[in-house]
């Protein structure tokens, strides 16, 4: 993976995929760390090993700060709150990328 241009990139099995997060606000840049994930450098994950950032880039500390997270060391649940004009709730991922409403 690598931080540039206010763009995440994401490398697997030979191809480029640039990371669409479309819920930042437009004036939002992911910039690359001071001490990790450092700008413009490309950066292979281990196995087991997990990335996380958090949605207010600009003022976050995160992996670009800390580095990677063991997967041992992740020992609760996400909840993401969805507004939508449909359907609205609160959606749980859990540590294996199970969601639920």
């Amino acid at each position: 993976m690598k931080v540039f241009e206010c763009k995440i990139y994401i490398y697997r099995d030979g191809k480029q995929f640039v990371l669409d997060e479309d819920y930042l606000e437009p004036r939002d840049c992911t910039e690359g760390g001071s001490q990790f994930l450092e700008e413009g450098r490309s950066l292979k994950i281990p196995e087991g090993h997990y990335v996380v950032m958090g949605d207010n880039r600009s003022n976050s500390l995160d992996s670009r700060f800390f580095g990677l997270v063991d997967r041992s060391e992740i020992v609760g649940e996400g909840c993401i709150p969805f507004l939508a004009s449909e359907q609205s709730g609160i959606y749980k991922l859990d540590v294996d990328n199970n969601l639920t409403i």
